[in-house]
C-alpha cells in the first residue's frame, strides 16, 4: 500500500530540511534519459540506489537520480537489477504514470505520482526474487513533462530537533564538579522513524560555562562534545538512534547558571 510522508508541527522546536532530489542532482550520480527507449526491448539500463545514511550530511549523495521527460504517447522504459525484499520506487518532478515488472511480467506494480515537485514521494516494493526488472514511466497528458525518480534502497533526507533539558536551567557550584541535565526523546513521534544522529550541540552556553560536556544514550554511547562551541559532527557512522533519552553531563568548578537545550541533526530514510 502506499504511504505519504507528512510534516507534522510540534510543540518543541523541530525543524525538517527537506533536501530533495532537485537539489541532490548536482551532487548525485544523475542519469539522463536516452532514446530510444519507448519499449520493453529498448529499456536503458539504470543502477539500483545505494544512499546510505552517511552520505547524505557528508554530501557524497551517492543515488543514482533518473531525469527524463515524457508524455501519455512517449513512455520511457528503463532496466534494472534489484534484490529482493524491500524496495522503494522514489518519485519528484511533475506528476507521471509508473509500472514496474520483472522479464517474465509475472510481477507487475503500477501507480500515480501526483505531488508535483513538493518532495520525495516513496512507493513502497516487495520484490519477490532478485533480478532485473523494467521500470515504465509515461506522461499524464500530450504536453512533454520532466520527471525524476530512484529506485531500490531509500533515498535520505535531513532533519533537526532542539529541546530544553526536563531540568530548566543548571547551576554549577564551586564545590560541585559535574551537573546532569536530561533530554527525553524516545516516544518524539516528530522525530522519522529510523533517524539517525549525525551531529549534536548544546546551546544555551557560553566558552565558559562549562569546562567539558558530554552527552549519553541509553545505548550506552557517550559522546565528548568539542570544547567552547560544544558540538560533535560526523556521528552518522555510530547508528545512533534519535529517538532516545539523552543526558548531559556538565564538568565546572566555578559558580554559574545556565539553560542548556539539546540540539540533534539527524538523516533519516524517506519510507513513508
Amino acid at each position: 500500500m502506499r504511504k505519504k510522508f507528512f510534516t507534522m508541527l510540534v510543540t518543541c522546536a523541530i525543524v525538517i530540511c527537506f533536501v530533495g532530489f532537485d537539489s541532490m542532482t548536482a551532487h548525485a550520480d544523475s542519469i539522463n534519459e536516452i532514446e530510444p527507449n519507448n519499449t520493453k526491448e529498448e529499456a536503458q539500463l539504470i543502477k539500483a540506489n545505494n544512499q546510505k545514511p552517511s552520505d547524505l550530511p557528508s554530501e557524497i549523495f551517492s543515488a543514482q537520480i533518473i531525469n527524463g521527460t515524457t508524455t501519455s504517447e512517449d513512455p520511457d522504459w528503463y532496466k534494472v537489477y534489484l534484490t529482493a525484499g524491500t524496495n522503494y520506487m522514489s518519485c519528484n518532478g511533475n506528476p507521471y504514470n509508473f509500472s514496474i515488472e520483472n522479464e517474465s511480467s509475472s510481477y507487475y506494480f503500477q501507480d500515480k505520482y501526483w505531488h508535483s515537485k513538493q518532495g520525495i514521494t516513496p512507493y513502497r516494493l516487495t520484490i519477490p526474487e532478485s533480478g532485473y526488472y523494467y521500470v515504465k514511466i509515461t506522461g499524464m497528458t500530450s504536453t512533454s513533462s520532466s520527471y525524476l525518480f530512484t529506485i531500490g534502497g531509500p533515498t535520505y533526507d535531513l532533519g533537526k530537533i532542539e529541546v530544553p533539558s526536563q531540568e530548566g536551567s543548571i547551576t554549577m557550584r564551586s564545590g560541585s564538579r559535574t551537573e546532569t541535565a536530561n533530554f527525553r526523546l524516545a516516544n518524539n513521534n516528530t522525530i522519522p522513524r529510523d533517524a539517525i544522529v549525525y551531529l549534536i550541540r548544546m546551546d544555551g552556553l557560553t566558552t565558559t560555562s562549562a569546562k567539558a560536556v558530554s552527552v549519553s544514550n541509553n545505548q550506552g554511547n557517550t559522546i565528548s562534545l568539542q570544547q567552547y562551541v560544544w558540538q560533535k559532527n560526523g556521528l552518522a557512522t555510530l547508528n545512533m538512534e534519535a529517538r532516545d533519552n539523552w543526558r548531559a553531563t556538565f564538568t565546572y568548578h566555578k559558580n554559574t547558571t545556565f539553560t542548556p537545550t539539546l540540539v540533534i541533526r539527524y538523516v533519516y530514510p524517506v519510507i513513508e
